[in-house]
């Protein structure tokens, strides 16, 4: 049996309700990655979800690059929307059960590169910048510098410093992941990204996907998550413009026998 846990980006959005209950109808639970500034000014929808069921982590204040916002704007964002995931735990009346946090375009304060590649074996090298390519967009092709590798660690000090905690989703067994700087990490890391973005209107046709068709090939093409020695991390969004794509996508896995475990 193939398992995975689904965690979503950028909650919430004018659909958050609609994905929600797509998800429940499915029997899919999932981890939502609220932007702080989204959650201001709407929690509702959050709360709901949390009634719901589903997980709630941060996805920082600001929809923007580690690298390019610095430490200390990070770091005041990341706590700002922490305190913002408290009060809607405390409105959906359910007790929060643990800090989670993905940093904004998967950018940990090093740019393009989640984990530092020269401590990447060869062939791991070339899985992880596949992913950074092709399923977030990124380039790979620059390497971080020693200030983007100081500013990672240090808020990797800072997550596990106030109460932050890796996903609690057991049972991934990749050697990308498991043997790399990816199974340690405090914030939320992924093994298969959906690459849902790329059908949006300012990115279709640029990263060689035009329509949800493209995004299943993708899905059926992967050779990771074909397989069932290890469970996968997949990594989709709440977007307005892009959730019947994501429903979609949730629905095209399934029917490949992907089954969707709660985080624990």
């Amino acid at each position: 049996m193939r398992t995975a846990y689904l965690t979503i980006d950028d909650s919430p959005s004018p659909r958050t309700d609609d994905l929600v209950d797509a998800l429940a109808a499915r029997g899919v639970p999932a981890i939502l990655f609220c932007r702080g500034d989204l959650l201001e000014q709407n929690p509702e929808p959050v709360i709901r979800a949390i009634r719901h069921g589903f997980l709630v982590g941060s996805h920082g204040y600001e929809h923007k690059r580690a690298s390019v916002l610095g430490y200390d704007a990070v770091t005041q964002g990341v706590l700002r929307t922490d305190a913002l995931i408290d009060a809607a735990y405390a409105n959906a009346g359910v007790v929060r059960p643990g800090r989670y946090h993905r940093f904004a375009y998967m950018d940990r304060g090093m740019g393009a590169w989640f984990v530092e590649p020269q401590r990447l074996a060869p062939d791991l090298r070339v899985i992880v910048s596949g992913m950074i390519r092709e399923g977030l967009g990124n380039d790979p092709a620059s390497t971080p510098t020693h200030a983007g590798i100081e500013t990672k660690n240090r808020l990797q000090a800072f997550l596990s410093d106030h109460g932050f905690a890796s996903l609690p989703a057991p049972g991934v067994t990749h050697a990308f992941f498991a043997q790399t700087e990816m199974h340690d990490a405090i914030d939320a890391m992924f093994t298969f990204s959906t690459s849902d973005w790329a059908v949006t209107e300012r990115h279709r046709g640029k990263f060689g996907v035009s329509d949800v068709s493209d995004l299943k090939a993708r899905i059926d093409a992967d050779p990771y998550l074909a397989r069932d020695d290890s469970a996968h991390i997949i990594l989709a969004h709440d977007q307005a413009e892009i959730h019947d794509t994501v429903v979609a996508l949730v629905d095209h896995m399934l029917d490949r026998g992907l089954q969707f475990m709660e985080m624990s």
